[in-house]
C-alpha cells in the first residue's frame, strides 16, 4: 500500500493534501469567473449564474468536508485571490443586495480585498 501524504481529518472523509490544493485552485477560478462577471454588469443573469457556482461550491465543500475544512479550504480560496466571496442567498427584488446571512462570505462588500 502506498503511503499518503499529510491530510485534514474529518470524521465523514479524509483529504489529502494534494487534494486540497486541487480544489482550492478550482475555487480560485470559480472566485474570479464571478468577479469578472460582477464586473461586466453586477446584477446580470451571468453574474448569478457565476455566485451560483461560488454558494454551490462552498456548500457542497462543508456538505462533504464539514464545516471546519469547508470554511478553511473557502478562506484559502479567498487569501489567494484577495478577493470577497459573495453571499449564496437571493439577490433581493431591487437587486440592490442579497438577503439572508452566510457566514461564509464577506456580508456588504464584493470587490478586492487588500
Amino acid at each position: 500500500m502506498a503511503k499518503r501524504g499529510p491530510s485534514l481529518n474529518h470524521p465523514q472523509n479524509i483529504l489529502d493534501v494534494q487534494v486540497a490544493d486541487q480544489i482550492v485552485r478550482h475555487g480560485e477560478e470559480l472566485l474570479k469567473a464571478f468577479h469578472d462577471e460582477y464586473a461586466r454588469n453586477p446584477v446580470s443573469p451571468a453574474t448569478e449564474f457565476r455566485r451560483g457556482h461560488v454558494a454551490e461550491f462552498k456548500q457542497l465543500l462543508c456538505a462533504v468536508y464539514g464545516e471546519r475544512v469547508g470554511e478553511d479550504l473557502v478562506l484559502r480560496v479567498r487569501n489567494n485571490v484577495k478577493l470577497s466571496v459573495p453571499p449564496a442567498g437571493p439577490l433581493s427584488e431591487d437587486g440592490q443586495c442579497y438577503v439572508g446571512w452566510d457566514s461564509l462570505c464577506n456580508m456588504g462588500f464584493i470587490g478586492e480585498l487588500h
